[in-house]
């Protein structure tokens, strides 16, 4: 009879499969090399290689705003000699403001919170452009008018760090303060001669600035999102083909493994039955099974005990038998000694004492 079970070879278990951690690993780009110390400062630890894409999606946030305010940073020290000529407190009191806000900007983005973070410079920026057009020009003029374009500025900066939404909140904002500022706001005399009757153009223009660059902004950071989704779906879909491929494997290596084990099994049952004992059954690969195999060695050591009782009391049989037929002879002839017969049993012992007896008896003079 021939147990042997051949073990089953699937291509899947031989093929070699990707972890779900080499799929999803995150290597350092150009803004790592540049900024990597004030990333290490200014954010949350990076998330390791096999988080969610939640939590990926959250330290992409943090490193946008964490750039968006080393790039602040730069630009506030380039502009140190152009703030030390105009001298102008307004300026200046700007000036130390804007290093506030990045400070408390990194301060927020550190502790996790993205929209505090986001919304520190957003807002920071936008009441201190108003202060500079109020304070600064009391009149309105050609000077301050231009700074009617820097709205769009605070627009690109809240497109960067806050929800999309909150790019036309902001332009309706910036345009509602413009459009009264043209009307409330006392005008020079030159400006009024150099409008005349274009003066719907002046404020005009930077309000549709204002929502044109609103919808353009929105519409690429839209895009951008949904190919950024897109790219996180089919992220998401190799990843769980990674692991329901390496799951697989496992489970044709358990099947491997079991079906040795049970062929190890039934081979020593069938030694066993041909005669072939073991001190213990081995235990096998798969581990399901030690368990049993515990189990197994337990009985079987109660077995082989059994089996050499059986076979200790058949040789002692046999002995006694031996010994029954040597004794009816030795009756026969009372004077003849005993005859020793090795049996490898305790009646070896028995025959040494009857041996014994019978020399006693053949001395009557010893005690």
């Amino acid at each position: 009879m021939n147990m042997n079970l051949p073990p089953i070879d699937t291509p899947t278990a031989r093929s070699s499969v990707r972890s779900v951690s080499d799929m999803m690993e995150t290597k350092g780009d150009r803004l790592d090399r540049l900024f990597g110390w004030w990333y290490k400062l200014t954010m949350p630890p990076r998330p390791p290689a096999n988080a969610s894409i939640i939590k990926k999606e959250a330290y992409r946030r943090h490193r946008t705003i964490s750039t968006v305010g080393i790039l602040f940073l730069i630009m506030e020290i380039m502009d140190i000699t152009v703030v030390i000529g105009a001298r102008s407190m307004v300026m200046n009191v700007d000036y130390v403001l804007v290093y506030l806000f990045i400070a408390a900007m990194m301060v927020a983005n550190r502790l996790g919170r993205p929209v505090l973070a986001g919304s520190i410079p957003v807002f920071g920026c936008e009441i201190l452009l108003i202060f500079t057009i109020l304070y600064m020009y009391p009149e309105m003029n050609i000077v301050s008018i231009m700074f009617y374009g820097l709205f769009v500025f605070i627009e690109l900066l809240s497109i960067s760090l806050l929800p999309i939404g909150f790019v036309f909140v902001f332009a309706v904002l910036d345009s509602t303060f413009i459009v009264l500022d043209y009307f409330l706001q006392p005008k020079e005399a030159l400006l009024t001669q150099a409008i005349g009757a274009n003066g719907f153009v002046v404020f005009g223009v930077p309000v549709a600035l204002q929502f044109l660059v609103a919808f353009i902004s929105a519409l690429w950071v839209s895009t951008a999102s949904a190919a950024s989704k897109r790219a996180n779906r089919a992220e998401m879909m190799a990843a769980i083909e990674s692991a329901v491929a390496k799951d697989r494997l496992l489970a044709d290596q358990e099947k491997r493994e079991l079906e040795v084990s049970i062929q190890q099994l039934v081979q020593v049952y069938v030694d066993a039955s041909h005669g072939k004992m073991v001190e213990r059954i081995p235990y096998p690969p798969a581990k399901v099974l030690w368990p049993l195999v515990g189990v197994l060695n337990a009985l079987w050591m109660r077995l082989r005990s059994a089996q050499l009782t059986e076979t200790e009391f058949h040789r002692i049989k046999q002995a006694i038998t031996a010994y029954d037929a040597l004794l009816q002879r030795t009756a026969q002839a009372p004077n003849q000694s005993i005859p020793f017969l090795r049996t490898g049993t305790d009646i070896d012992m028995l025959n040494i004492s009857l041996q014994a007896i019978q020399k006693s008896w053949r001395q009557p003079g010893l005690p």
